[in-house]
């Protein structure tokens, strides 16, 4: 099997990976979420939990490992895509990033739902970062 369908194939699972964790992390502890409610009243009720108490930790899995999960799967499958481009790196790199940074806009300007802040763009960046070491790491292998 040539590298590229390799590393098609390894960032294909890894987004894959993160994004299943990531809905599973939002549907389990995340109750008010819009799409998690929709989902709760599909299926007649929802399992949920809410921490004891919140912590520093508890919250800022919640509010923004998330963001970092999310962003580190979009680059991923920025990857999956691009993957035989000679700067895929930087596609990597710049999308997401630049995505991350519009979204979380028009959360502060109240057009889309969400409280952007910019912490939530510092954790997209650092999963951004991740999966482009990740590959890169790999690819000089």
């Amino acid at each position: 099997m040539d590298e590229n369908r390799k590393g098609r194939r390894m960032a294909l699972v890894m987004a894959c990976i993160s994004i299943a964790s990531g809905c599973l992390v939002y549907y389990l502890f995340c109750p008010e979420v819009l799409l998690v409610k929709k989902i709760d009243g599909l299926i007649n009720g929802g399992i949920h939990f809410e921490p004891p108490q919140r912590t520093m930790p508890t919250d800022f899995v919640r509010f923004y490992g998330l963001d970092l999960i999310w962003a580190y799967s979009f680059s991923c499958m920025i990857y999956v895509f691009a993957c035989g481009l000679k700067n895929v790196s930087k596609l990597q790199i710049f999308i997401p990033i630049v995505c991350g940074i519009i979204l979380e806009l028009l959360q502060w300007r109240g057009i889309s739902a969400g409280t952007g802040d910019i912490i939530d763009v510092i954790m997209e960046m650092i999963g951004t970062v991740l999966s482009v070491v990740i590959f890169t790491r790999r690819r000089r292998q």
